[in-house]
């Protein structure tokens, strides 16, 4: 129910609105959001999900009451009806209406009370049943010949896969996951804040440092890793500094061109031989790669008064205009961000959380 940006259409939908055009929509549609590359996709059908349950012969769930889907007119949109309470072995039909249930209800004290946590409990059952479901796997001997066989007909029948992804990459993935254990399966869930849009219930996305870092985590980011500076980051003035008609404005548009962000352009102290790029405190890492854009090399000047820009470019005699392309640095210009991580707030009175589920 994550409302984005729908790459292509010009509006925005739920996430799942994305996949009416394919996959290739809906990879644009996380690329463009969330600037997560996606290389390969796997895509498992309703009836490729239930055969892989079954294939295991059913995993196993921990349900502390009876349960069920009903919504407000009392039908059962996704067939989720289990009597059984405790440690219970879903089938593939009865794991399809599990992970399914929108409007998910349990017996307390004889009377049927729905899941106040909505999509967020639904999302926490979905990681819950993924991490069983490993395990059961793991647990089978998956080994045996006939298993294996079973599971690959079930994949054949109801797996598709992008045309670049070949016999031998999922050989090679096969190969990582055999070392595979449920304890070390992280899962990861995305701060989102509910709210409705033209009459429907969505998700928004509620960004800020907590978000970053777990989308981090799916972009390759190591945790802690710093900052890329990039030149759409940096805001310059340029001064002219030697007199020389319309030179301010020239570096103003090479600049632009390049992809920084130019605040103004004035006049310097006349006289300057060479360029130089006065920066703020803390701004070494932005002028160092602003730096590599001139040829011949110019002068860093740290000015900690320096306020309202990143930096200033004063154009001396040895300015001749701009490198097509910036000299590599090296190591890479990179900047560590020194903002802290705020406190992550507990869970405020009254508000709804997804409880922790037992193993059996």
């Amino acid at each position: 129910d994550l409302y984005v940006p729908i790459a292509g259409s010009g509006g925005s939908g739920r996430i799942n609105t994305a996949f009416e055009d394919g996959p290739e929509q809906l990879i644009r549609t996380i690329t463009e959001s969330f600037e997560i590359p996606v290389h390969h996709y796997l895509q498992v059908d309703f009836a490729g999900f239930k055969g892989l349950v079954d294939a295991v012969d059913g995993v196993e769930v921990y349900l502390p009451s009876p349960v069920r889907d009903r919504d407000e007119e009392g039908n059962n949109p996704s067939g989720l009806d289990i009597t059984d309470f405790g440690c219970v072995s879903l089938s593939g039909d009865q794991a399809l209406s599990y992970v399914r249930s929108r409007n998910f209800q349990y017996m307390e004290d004889g009377v049927w009370k729905s899941d106040p946590t909505g999509d967020l409990g639904r999302i926490t059952r979905q990681q819950d049943f993924i991490r069983r479901a490993v395990r059961e796997a793991v647990s089978k001997d998956l080994l045996n010949p006939a298993k294996v066989d079973e599971l690959v007909d079930v994949g054949i029948d109801n797996v598709a896969v992008d045309r670049d992804l070949d016999a031998r990459d999922l050989v090679s993935l096969g190969e990582r996951f055999r070392s595979l254990t449920p304890e070390s399966l992280q899962q990861f869930t995305l701060p989102v804040v509910a709210d409705r849009i033209n009459g429907a219930s969505v998700l928004l996305l509620d960004e800020g440092q907590e978000s970053e870092e777990v989308l981090d985590v799916f972009r390759g980011v190591p945790p802690g890793a710093p900052e890329a500076v990039t030149p759409s980051a940096i805001t310059i003035r340029v001064l002219n500094g030697t007199g020389v008609a319309g030179q301010a404005g020239d570096a103003r548009d090479a600049l632009t061109a390049a992809g920084f962000t130019v605040a103004g352009v004035g006049d310097g102290p006349r006289g300057t031989a060479v360029t130089t790029i006065r920066y703020g405190a803390g701004q070494v890492a932005k002028a160092a790669l602003l730096s590599r854009s001139f040829e011949p090399e110019v002068q860093l000047v740290e000015d900690p008064t320096l306020a309202g820009v990143d930096a200033v470019i004063t154009t001396g005699a040895s300015f001749t205009g701009l490198l097509a392309t910036p000299r590599p640095g090296d190591p890479p210009v990179e900047v560590t961000s020194t903002t802290a991580a705020p406190a992550q707030p507990g869970p405020g009175e009254g508000e709804a959380q997804p409880p922790t589920v037992p193993e059996c």
